[in-house]
């Protein structure tokens, strides 16, 4: 009845020592052993995610789906993930599918306006732009925006998440007066 509780109270000793190896084996345990307990998932997302494993990411998240397709944390995870790894178009889909089931979810604002970003950022980072090339940026620039902005009015103080994605977009869609307030903010 206990076992869950050691598991994570072990994980916790073995992340104060340092021990890296034991406190991702009994992540992996407990997330197997009790699939519905967030403290697994969300440390072993957390270790993940800051050593750059995405695709171990990815599978975990895809396990956690497997197991509870109803969870929305496990779905905006995964929407996370897919951009970490540069699936923007399978991001954005993902993200825009959430906030047509529950629009309150705010980090799917953002992922779902990410998504669009980068890929109009991917399409710029090209050495040569056709006319085609540059309706296409300037409409993954216009798709985002509403996502993004979302997520700013939700999120005000998380200027380190949208500032910048809104002051390009605002730049290249020629949006005056948004770039000039915009970009006050980034010279603070």
């Amino acid at each position: 009845a206990h076992y869950v509780m050691m598991l994570q109270y072990l994980a916790d000793i073995y992340r104060q020592e340092k021990d890296t190896v034991r406190y991702v084996d009994v992540l992996k345990e407990g997330f197997e052993k009790y699939p519905s307990e967030t403290f697994f998932f969300s440390n072993l997302i957390d270790y993940y995610s800051g050593n750059n494993q995405w695709e171990h990411a990815l599978s975990l998240t895809d396990m956690a789906i497997h197991n509870d397709s109803t969870n929305e944390m496990f779905w905006l995870t995964k929407g996370t993930v897919l951009l970490n790894l540069g699936d923007y178009e399978q991001c954005f889909v993902l993200s825009d599918s959430l906030l047509q089931k529950n629009d309150s979810l705010v980090g799917a604002y953002l992922n779902a306006g990410l998504a669009k970003f980068n890929l109009g950022v991917t399409l710029d980072k090209r050495t040569q732009h056709s006319a085609k090339t540059k309706r296409s940026i300037l409409t993954y620039y216009t798709e985002a925006l509403p996502y993004l902005e979302k997520y700013r009015k939700l999120q005000p103080d998380r200027a380190d998440k949208w500032a910048l994605p809104l002051y390009t977009i605002y730049l290249n869609l020629n949006k005056g007066k948004e770039f000039d307030e915009i970009d006050k903010i980034l010279k603070k």
